[in-house]
């Protein structure tokens, strides 16, 4: 075997550690988080939507509660982020749960009322009423 297309492999060798040694300390850090208790759920791109996996805990009451009532309801990182939607808030939005989750709440808010809803989402215990945005097949309409 020539000499440069040794050293060619060699580069591609020490690439493909690269890269999985990222992979690696991706799992690692997901593996922590999931062992101390940081991460309740896995949400993970599927073929036509995306799939969430959560992990059973003590919540799990809970959780039924929340699919099983009446209201739409959702879960919020602090920059708006939807993290969880119930199947209410789901249809509410005439969108799949899948399809809402990773998206901002900021989408369906009305412009009129996105400065309250930010003010109350800094409070996080608050509790607020506020506009939805039109919904026009199957999509919401955006700012």
């Amino acid at each position: 075997m020539p000499y440069q297309e040794l050293l060619d492999k060699n580069h591609a060798l020490e690439a493909e550690i690269q890269d999985l040694k990222i992979q690696l300390e991706e799992a690692e850090e997901l593996r922590r988080a999931i062992s101390e208790g940081d991460l309740d759920a896995l949400i993970i791109p599927g073929p036509q939507e995306k799939l969430i996996f959560t992990l059973d805990s003590a919540d799990r009451a809970y959780r039924v509660l929340v699919e099983t009532m009446n209201e739409g309801t959702a879960t919020l990182a602090s920059d708006g982020t939807i993290l969880y939607c119930n199947r209410q808030f789901a249809e509410i939005t005439k969108m799949s749960s899948g399809a809402v989750v990773g998206t901002s709440i900021y989408g369906f808010i009305a412009p009129e009322d996105a400065i309250t809803f930010k003010a109350l989402l800094k409070q996080k215990t608050s509790v607020g009423e506020l506009k939805f945005r039109k919904i026009s097949s199957g999509t919401h309409d955006r700012a």
